[in-house]
């Protein structure tokens, strides 16, 4: 594996692995932060027109400052989470563009003679997305972030989720530093046969050709791993080695998640 591939699956894991966080159960932290999700997403969004109230972010702030001690906790860098975190916002923002324009509250601005205008209740509804996207994206990465994926798959599998799923994510997250290192290779390749930089529509001709040949190596990879694990056995279920036990500290963590979700809610 390239060094390049190395260094994004190290980072999509990061802190001290011995600490209190890292060790916790995955499962309590996956029913904590997710739980901690739903709480977010069913929560009233914050109040900034007709009347600006600050109180209303006092849930998203204290969350955000849970998860921040919670990174400090695990070693992680706050400055990367808040960064990553972000990634969300452009989406955010562009999947709730329209719904200032659709909404029951009092008219803002009118913009063409009544057919058109802003509304307080959906620009309060375009700001409760866009900080709700925040907040739970930056408990998903934290989620990553201490817990090694093979566990969060475990934890899945212990809630019932469906093999035939777990088994996709599994190879998705195995082989994708895989296929990256495989685009590099052949970026650099293509590269190599281009010092005088030819114009861009060579680029794109050859962008074009990469990607059809990452499908077809992809496609025979995947038929090799597949008869390779038939072969060794493979009956439709991955084997799992160890045992995960819920302790003391893994029903503390979960009491305190469900303490903040209900105080969301309230």
């Amino acid at each position: 594996m390239s060094i390049e591939s190395e260094n994004m699956k190290r980072s999509m894991s990061e802190g001290n692995a011995n600490n209190l966080i890292h060790r916790l159960d995955p499962r309590a932290k996956l029913l904590s932060l997710m739980g901690l999700v739903v709480a977010v997403v069913l929560s009233d969004p914050p109040s900034v027109i007709p009347q600006f109230n600050p109180s209303t972010f006092f849930p998203y702030l204290f969350v955000i400052l849970l998860l921040l001690s919670l990174a400090t906790i695990s070693k992680i860098s706050l400055i990367t989470l808040l960064k990553r975190s972000m990634v969300v916002i452009p989406f955010s923002i562009v999947v709730a563009l329209f719904l200032p324009f659709f909404g029951n509250g009092d008219v803002v601005v009118d913009l063409v003679f009544g057919s058109l205008a802003l509304s307080s209740h959906g620009i309060n509804t375009f700001v409760g997305v866009v900080v709700k996207s925040y907040v739970c994206v930056m408990c998903i990465i934290l989620l990553t972030m201490t817990t090694p994926f093979p566990s969060i798959i475990k934890a899945l599998g212990w809630l019932r989720v469906p093999e035939t799923y777990l088994q996709v994510l599994s190879f998705l997250y195995r082989y994708m530093f895989i296929l990256m290192e495989e685009v590099t290779n052949m970026k650099r390749a293509r590269d190599s046969r281009n010092p005088n930089k030819a114009r861009r529509i060579w680029y794109i001709r050859t962008a074009g050709l990469i990607a059809g040949t990452l499908f077809i190596r992809a496609y025979e990879r995947g038929e090799r791993v597949y008869s390779a694990m038939v072969s060794r056995g493979y009956e439709g279920r991955m084997p799992s080695l160890g045992r995960m036990r819920m302790g003391m500290k893994d029903w503390i963590f979960m009491c305190m998640f469900i303490t903040v979700s209900a105080y969301i809610l309230v």
